[in-house]
């Protein structure tokens, strides 16, 4: 598990932010991907933002046979946060731990929002 050193800063370069997780190495990308049915950690699957680790969970469970659970967790606290579970009709079974839909639609509707407000930005650039 990792340690609590890690302290969270917001990287704004220009009008562009992001997050970076500063501390130990493993707390730089806390967001994991867990293959359930296998027991292990999927190889190079760690992610800095929870949104992208929730769809690459997504994509993963897609691509994957029948019956496989992909997992999401938080390394930091051991945190579940989303299983992702492909059915024999092809249809992939959602579940977010309670809370986590919240802070996916907030964290959706942040990049909607940002990205409308580019792009009135650069019309009112091209109108000048």
């Amino acid at each position: 598990m990792a340690t609590s050193r890690a302290v969270l800063t917001v990287v704004k370069p220009g009008d562009n932010s992001y997050t970076v997780w500063e501390g130990d190495e493993e707390t730089k990308r806390p967001f994991r991907l867990w293959d359930a049915n296998a027991k292990q950690d999927m190889v190079h699957r760690y992610y800095a933002i929870r949104l992208n680790a929730i769809n690459a969970a997504l994509l993963e469970a897609a691509w994957a046979r029948v019956g496989v659970s992909i997992e999401v967790y938080d390394c930091r606290d051991a945190k579940h946060i989303a299983t992702f579970t492909r059915s024999a009709s092809g249809q992939i079974t959602r579940w977010l731990a309670r809370g986590e839909e919240t802070h996916v639609r907030e964290e959706r509707q942040e990049i909607a929002d940002k990205k409308e407000a580019d792009k009135k930005e650069a019309t009112k650039t091209e109108t000048k």
